[in-house]
Parts: C-alpha cells; structure tokens; sequence
C-alpha cells in the first residue's frame, strides 16, 4: 500500500497537481478519503442486486398469476440473457469511449428501479404487457449498473488494491441478494387467496432501494477521473507491451496505476477511433474467458436446479402434483428451504469475500485463485449434492450454503484479473467481453437441457460438477502470460 515511506514500483508515483484525491487512488498512492470513496461506488450495486434477486423469486410466479401460459415463460425470461449479451459490452465501449462512467450508471440503476416499479404496477393493474415491459427496464438497467459500477470502482484504484476492491463488490451483491430475497419472503409470492397485490410493497421497497444506494454511489463514491484518448494509442503497441511485461508481486501494473493523463480528444477524432473498441483481446484476456465460461457452465445448472433438486430429490415432492396434495406441499416446502440456503450462501459470501484477496496472495496469483477457489471448490460442493440421500433436508442446505465460497471468487476474482491488467481506455470493454462468456454457458446449458429433456436432476448435477472441474484443471494447465496476476499490496 503506497503511502509516506512507500518503496519504490508499490504505486508510489508522483501525483499530477490538481487533481485532488481521486487522481491519487488511480495513481496506485490512494489517501484516506480516497479508499473510503472506491468503496461506495458498488453501493449502487446493492440495489440493483436486490432488484435481481426479487425478480428471480417474484417474475415466474407474478407471471403466472398475470395470465402468462406455462409454456411461454421462457420466452418471458429471455429478456435477462438478451440483455446480458448485448447491454454489457455495449455500455462497457461506450463507457471507455466516453471517459465517463457515472452517467452510465445512473442511468441504469434508474432503468432497474423503473423496471421494478413497472412490475409492481403490472400486478396491480393485472397487465403482462407491462409486466413484460419491467422485465426487459430491470435486465436492461442491471446490466448497464453493473459493468459501470465495476469499472469505476477499479477506475479509482491501483493495480495493488483491485482484488480487495472487487472483493467488495462481492460483498456488495451478496448485501442486495441477502434483502433482495428477504423482501421476496415478507410478500409472501404465491399466497393468500384473492389477494391482489402480494408481489407489489416488496417490487415497491426494491425500487427505493435502488435509487437510495444509487444517491450514495453517486454522493460518496469517486468522481470520473479518467481523460484518456480512449482508442488513439495503437492497439498491437498496448497489448504486447502488457503482456511482455511480467506482473511480479509487490510490481504495480503500469496500465492501471500511471498517474499520466491526456485530455478527451476532439469529438471527430474519438469518432474515428471508436472501431477500435473491437479489436482482438489480448492473451491474458481469452484465457480468463475460456476458464470462466466453462467456470459459468457449472454454476448454471445449480442456479437452474438447485431449488428443484431439494425440492423433488430431498423432499420428494412433485412440482406436477395436485394443488393441496401432500407432493404438491412437500415440493414447495423442498423450494422454500432451498431459498433459505440460498441467504446462506449469500451470507458465506459476504463473509468469505474478504478472504479472497489474503487467499490469492498464499496461492501466488489470481488466475490459480480462480482455479482452485473457484472451479475445485464449486465441484467438490455438486459431488457433495449427489451424496445428500432422500430425507436429509439440512445437509441439502449445508451444501447449498457452502457454495457461497466459491461465489465469492468468481464474483470477484475474475475482476480484479481485468481490472489490474487492463488501462482505463479499455476496461469497460473488456469487463463486458467477461459477461458476454458469463451468458453464453447459460445459453449453451439451456440448450443441452432442451436436448436432454426430462434427464434426472442428479444428472443435471453431475454434469455441473463436470464442467466445475473441466475449469479447474483447465485454469491450472493452461499457463497464465507473465506468469500470472499478483493479488496486490492492497490492505
């Protein structure tokens, strides 16, 4: 951590004059007030987290009570993958090209509060129409949210400290998973004959609590201090100067933490250099991809399953039996325990995401992190779900619980990988290119699904388990440029 009496190469380059704080923590020598202020730029992220985590538990059953066929729900829910593959890359370029990330979020945390809102207002006037409309807002403004919230807080803060940052952004999803699905248990989806509104106070609560945390991002967090020729600097120069220079520990990254800055170019020269948001990624970056999709190709089928699983294997429960039948309540009682694992795990990763940054230091790169924190510890959590025999409802929770410690490396590590490596002339885009291999495992497991058809959901485990695995060796084989990614110096 640079400060007075830093060593030399540990971020400790002069601060351009005029530039207040902020130019200090991304110059890799943050202040006081500098830390305190990288952090409450993923306050944001609370929110617009908890708006995620209602919407997976309220969408399905607000649908269904609005009129929407069975059938069709999968056409009504690919609003969030859509978004995913084309919101995130998009907002990350135009980010980068603009030199500002604020706008960009709050301009999304105010579409995923809308989009809420949208929701709470369709159950209340019994319209899908609108309904659907709020779906597509909240994916929309989520993924705007978030690929600019990820990029500014690394944007305020050197390559040393990138893994405690994104650690906290971690945390801070966690946070909003934790009250989102607290707020989908207090209202009560699926209850109470006759009532009309059940899903609404909990959309309504959502939607202030995205705007709250956004007025604290935006008050407390960093300003945009990035003024860069965003694509001007030749494309092949960048990148083999990136990867031919090792990162070793206790050794700054020099394209995150110079403290050079140019002013934005005229608006016809960044015109002509906006194509080049679209050149090849370099090395480093699709071998983080490659490790992570597959990484992501796990964690789906326990995203998609997991309520199942403990709801049909554990309790024996039958989502297709009569309403009132006993199958029919020992089902839902399997997904309501299921849900209550899941706040676990969220709660384990809130816990386990400030031992993400000391853990990488002990395995001696973010890359191995990622591997062994991340793909090892997610399979050994599926094997451990295909041990859990008929019956035993709290070790199903045990195992759900736990995998909130790999969460917490793939939320965080992956990250911090782009943010320490990349300059900020290009981290939106690269932060978007990782989603975009985020959403193509779930588009991909979707699909062999469909194929499968009614494969058994042990199965479905299993093959989660595989592709865990299939990461974690593919991330210790596959050799990282330069020898890998430090954790940083950070505190």
């Amino acid at each position: 951590r640079a400060g007075p009496g830093a060593p030399p190469g540990r971020g400790s380059a002069v601060r351009p004059p005029g530039r207040g704080a902020m130019g200090a923590a991304a110059g890799g020598a943050p202040g006081a007030r500098a830390r305190g202020r990288a952090e409450w730029a993923a306050s944001a992220l609370v929110g617009t987290q908890a708006g995620w985590a209602l919407q997976s538990a309220l969408a399905t059953p607000l649908l269904l009570r609005l009129g929407a066929p069975a059938t069709a729900l999968a056409w009504l829910r690919l609003p969030g993958p859509a978004a995913g593959l084309l919101v995130q890359p998009a907002v990350g370029v135009a980010s980068d090209w603009a030199g500002r990330r604020r706008p960009f979020l709050a301009l999304g945390a105010g579409l995923a509060a809308l989009g809420l809102a949208a929701m709470a207002l369709a159950e209340t006037r019994g319209s899908i129409e609108i309904a659907f409309a709020g779906l597509w807002l909240l994916d929309i403004g989520f993924n705007s949210a978030d690929a600019a919230a990820r990029a500014l807080v690394a944007d305020s803060g050197g390559a040393t400290r990138q893994t405690r940052l994104q650690s906290v952004v971690a945390g801070a999803l966690s946070l909003g998973q934790i009250l989102g699905y607290s707020l989908a248990a207090f209202a009560g989806a699926g209850r109470g004959a006759g009532a009309s509104a059940l899903c609404a106070p909990a959309l309504w609560a959502g939607a202030a609590l995205t705007m709250v945390t956004l007025v604290l991002a935006l008050v407390l967090g960093p300003r945009d201090e990035v003024r860069r020729g965003s694509f001007e600097a030749d494309a092949g120069a960048v990148v083999g100067a990136r990867d031919a220079a090792p990162l070793l520990p206790g050794e700054a990254s020099q394209a995150s933490d110079s403290p050079l800055r140019k002013r934005s170019p005229p608006l016809r020269a960044r015109l002509a250099s906006f194509p080049g948001a679209w050149r090849v990624p370099p090395r480093w970056m699709l071998r983080l991809c490659a490790v992570n999709g597959v990484l992501w190709a796990g964690w789906f089928f326990l995203l998609l399953f997991g309520a199942h699983w403990v709801g049909r294997d554990v309790f024996a429960g039958d989502p297709r039996a009569p309403e009132g039948s006993r199958s029919a309540a020992e089902y839902e009682k399997g997904v309501r325990w299921a849900s209550g694992g899941l706040v676990g795990a969220a709660v384990v990763t809130l816990a386990a995401a400030a031992g993400v940054a000391p853990a990488a230091r002990h395995l001696g790169s973010l890359e191995r992190t990622h591997a062994l924190g991340g793909g090892l510890l997610l399979g050994c959590c599926l094997i451990g779900s295909l041990a859990v025999k008929p019956g035993q409802r709290a070790a199903a929770v045990a195992v759900l619980v736990a995998t909130g410690v790999p969460w917490a490396v793939t939320q965080s590590v992956p990250y911090a990988v782009v943010a320490a490596r990349a300059g900020p002339d290009e981290r939106g885009r690269l932060l978007g290119l990782l989603n975009v291999f985020i959403v193509l495992p779930q588009l991909a497991d979707l699909l062999f699904v469909r194929l499968a058809g009614a494969a058994p959901v042990r199965a479905l485990l299993a093959g989660g388990a595989g592709c865990a695995f299939a990461a974690a060796a593919l991330g210790t084989v596959l050799p990282a440029p330069n020898g890998g990614t430090p954790a940083g110096g950070g505190p």
